[in-house]
């Protein structure tokens, strides 16, 4: 890894195909784990307003 960091340019890198999905399912994993949070307590809120209404 040291020896293509120092010969090969920094968007050569990224243009590889393992890296580039490496990064876009790290990408994707990060915004996954901020959403699903915030999603399940509105959900569970909401299923709990309802079930002591009635």
């Amino acid at each position: 890894m040291v020896y293509m960091a120092q010969g090969t340019p920094l968007m050569s890198i990224l243009n590889t195909k393992f890296i580039s999905s490496e990064i876009v399912q790290t990408f994707v994993g990060c915004i996954g784990l901020v959403i699903v949070s915030p999603l399940t307590s509105l959900i569970c809120s909401i299923i709990y307003t309802k079930k002591h209404k009635l």
